[in-house]
């Protein structure tokens, strides 16, 4: 009863119980104990709910909310819908108390280190311009994923501050030498200029590079910070000039001496060891290069969209305290006839760390005409020219395991239908999406860095420069990217 309930909502395409395998009306002791199992255990009952439309669309979130309220509060609902949904309904909410969190800390990096606590709100309010411009253009490209909406602002914020530092700190020295605040603004632009789109520009070109991602993700993030990258350079030279000039008294009345130390003695120190330092660097950077190289990644949606603590989290493990993981893979076939399905199906159900295989051959009696059996099984199962086996593992999404067992199903699959089967899941999306973002990882880095280089070229107009620059940054990067390696902590992709 409660199944017909759930099947009868909005969203629903299908749910699947125990009535399912077994007749309900009679004792448990008369089915199958791995079908029970499978549903029934520990008096809790288990549901697998099949929705119409994709984990991201609003008819999904509606069903779920829905599904809520017809299991009670003390059901557990777990899977990737509902890991999608905790992720949308928390996303709004989460950027922007990590917006108002970040806000205060940068007041407090840019009043201690600049000559004015105006300053400091100056450049707040610049970027931020900045930010909501580009948060709000973002309509142009119709759509955008989560991911980008969680990480653009505040990167944006992060990544552009120091445009404006840089204008400022030149007009503060112009404003030495020419005491007229608007000629000193503008030669503050005019000198600044080439600095500052140095900086913009090669950080362009670095999230440029990801557009060049097979994986829609990358072009996605690529854009919107490309986007708002430029917005930002705009709005320092346009907006921060104009405001400079209209606030310059209250920049003045608050002006004080910085706390930044200065590093003339410190410098002078350096460079006279500068040899030791630099076989240190060489020697931290190349094992750094080989640590990172051997970073572990995970790219399922779970290490990404749910944390401890969360709902999500805990009625997942509220489902897994009392039934066994499940690893849903679908396979679909052109129709080969209840025959060679049925054989499929028991060559599948046969494979190590395989459960079990619905099919229609397996949960009907194969010699039975299809014109038979009931319509809600012949559509959950059989659609045009097509047939489809739910084949369930006693793996979790990613594991070396899990991909053993769907490398296993794919090879069956592809023996018995030529090659035009197909497969899709958890386990099988993260075997692509890993094997196309480890190879996007090299187009992009290498795409970045000739981008990144011509650039550091036309502003330097040096051969030696730009590939010091570049090489003291990526082994900034190899060190940090080592810290996990060491920490033996995977990195979500």
């Amino acid at each position: 009863a409660c199944k017909e309930r759930l099947a009868a909502l909005p969203g629903v395409a299908s749910v699947a119980f125990l009535d399912d395998l077994a007749d309900p009306l009679r004792p448990l002791s008369e089915a199958d104990p791995v079908a029970v199992r499978r549903f029934w255990r520990d008096g809790y009952a288990l549901f697998q709910v099949t929705f119409s439309t994709s984990g991201y669309a609003p008819e999904t979130r509606t069903a779920l909310a829905s599904l809520r309220d017809v299991a009670g509060e003390d059901a557990a609902i777990a899977g990737s819908a509902a890991l999608t949904a905790n992720m949308i309904a928390g996303s709004e909410k989460e950027v922007l108390l990590l917006i108002l969190a970040v806000i205060p800390v940068f007041l407090a990096i840019l009043a201690v280190f600049t000559h004015s606590f105006v300053e400091a709100g100056l450049f707040l309010v610049v970027t931020g311009v900045a930010v909501i411009v580009n948060m709000g253009t973002n309509v142009l490209f119709g759509e955008i994923s989560f991911m980008t909406h969680l990480s653009a602002g505040v990167l944006q914020l992060a990544i552009s501050m120091d445009y404006s530092i840089f204008l400022l700190h030149r007009f503060n020295e112009e404003r030495l030498l020419a005491p007229d605040p608007q000629t000193a603004m503008a030669l503050a632009v005019r000198h600044s200029l080439p600095a500052v789109s140095a900086s913009a520009l090669t950080t362009v070109a670095g999230f440029l590079a990801l557009t060049a991602m097979r994986y829609s993700l990358g072009r996605d993030i690529g854009l919107v910070l490309t986007k708002g990258i430029l917005l930002s350079l705009i709005s320092v030279l346009v907006l921060l000039p104009a405001l400079t000039l209209l606030c310059l008294k209250g920049i003045d009345r608050t002006g004080h001496r910085t706390l930044l130390p200065g590093f003339r003695k410190a410098g002078g120190g350096l460079l006279r060891v500068r040899v030791i330092l630099l076989a240190a660097w060489v020697l931290v950077a190349g094992i750094a290069w080989m640590a990172q190289d051997s970073n572990r990644f995970t790219y399922s949606e779970s290490a990404i969209l749910s944390g401890k603590g969360s709902r999500v989290a805990a009625d997942a493990q509220n489902i897994l305290e009392h039934f066994a993981p499940e690893n849903r893979i679908a396979v679909l076939l052109p129709d080969p006839g209840p025959a060679a399905e049925a054989a499929l199906a028991s060559e599948l159900l046969s494979l190590p760390g395989v459960r079990s295989v619905d099919a229609l051959s397996t949960l009907a009696d194969p010699t039975l005409p299809r014109s038979l059996l009931p319509a809600r099984l012949t559509d959950a199962f059989a659609a045009d020219g097509w047939v489809r086996l739910v084949v369930t593992t006693e793996t979790d999404e990613e594991s070396a395991t899990a991909f053993a067992v769907t490398d296993a199903i794919r090879d069956r699959v592809e023996a018995a239908t030529g090659g035009e089967g197909l497969l899709l899941g958890a386990t099988t999306a993260i075997q692509e999406i890993r094997g196309v973002v480890e190879h996007d990882y090299d187009i992009v880095t290498l795409l970045s860095i000739g981008a990144v280089l011509v650039i550091l070229f036309l502003t330097f107009r040096s051969a030696i420069l730009p590939f010091v620059l570049v090489l003291v940054i990526e082994s900034a990067v190899w060190i940090n990217m080592a810290i996990p390696y060491f920490n033996d902590t995977p990195l979500s992709f």
